[in-house]
């Protein structure tokens, strides 16, 4: 999961290059096209991905950027997903269109340097899901293949956002690698009268021959969900059934849940 979002458009890859290194340097999680997408991935996909998951957007701001067909296109999804919009300003006297002019904006590196602290939250919240991650890697059975694969099902929150129980859809997709599991967790529940669908970013491992530790990360504007699960494989490998304790961010307080979920591939 990445905290920052760069959009830019390529005439200005260097200064994308400057505020890339900026974001190494004080080790805020980032993407850029040309360093996570890879040959042969759906751009478009991956964008709408790396949009949900990160908590803010820095908009590298220039005529080129204005004039380009994915920079308004992703500035626009972000809003969409009520994500943070930072404008980095190329030239200080652009003539900036509404949709940007009403937001307060930096133009210099610098200026990047001093709001860094700002994601400070994000970090610490990226940091303790590693540790987390080795910890299950010490104890982690060796057979992480037997959770491999799609499942799907449905979850039961004790409190949603509206502060009442709340069912969700809950789609499951892991990855074995050795004795770890990656992945990715998809959720969809009725938010403010809409339907709401956030992805999480999951990893975890198979411990004591047959439950399953996994803990998720995934961004809702300004603060990330987080939390854990435990889930019981059944004996035929094909069901999971667990419970979750963790921050939500739609809600603004801890939640804790169950969930059963079915193999489907």
């Amino acid at each position: 999961m990445s905290t920052v979002f760069i959009s830019y458009s390529h005439v200005d890859s260097q200064i994308a290059s400057d505020i890339s290194e900026l974001l190494d340097a004080e080790g805020v999680s980032h993407f850029r096209d040309v360093k996570d997408i890879g040959w042969g991935q759906d751009i478009e996909g991956e964008v709408r991905i790396a949009l949900h998951n990160c908590a803010a957007i820095i908009v590298v701001v220039s005529p080129a950027s204005l004039d380009s067909a994915w920079v308004p296109y992703e500035i626009g999804h972000a809003r969409a997903l009520k994500k943070q919009i930072l404008p980095f300003l190329t030239h200080p006297s652009l003539k900036l269109p509404n949709y940007l002019s009403r937001l307060s904006h930096i133009n210099t590196l610098d200026g990047v340097c001093q709001h860094l602290r700002k994601f400070e939250f994000k970090r610490n919240a990226a940091q303790t899901s590693e540790v987390l991650q080795k910890t299950i890697k010490a104890i982690a059975d060796t057979n992480a293949e037997r959770i491999a694969g799609k499942w799907i099902g449905q979850g039961h929150q004790q409190r949603g956002p509206d502060g009442h129980p709340i069912d969700y859809d809950l789609t499951l997709e892991l990855h074995a690698t050795n004795d770890l599991v990656t992945g990715t967790m998809t959720l969809s529940m009725p938010y403010r009268g809409t339907q709401y669908t956030g992805l999480l970013n999951v990893a975890g491992g198979f411990v004591g021959g047959r439950f399953v530790w996994i803990n998720y990360v995934g961004n809702h504007g300004p603060r990330p969900h987080f939390g854990s699960m435990v889930w019981d494989l059944s004996q035929d490998d094909q069901r999971l059934i667990g419970d979750y304790t963790g921050y939500g961010a739609l809600t603004d307080r801890v939640v804790s849940g169950f969930a059963q979920l079915t193999k489907v591939r």
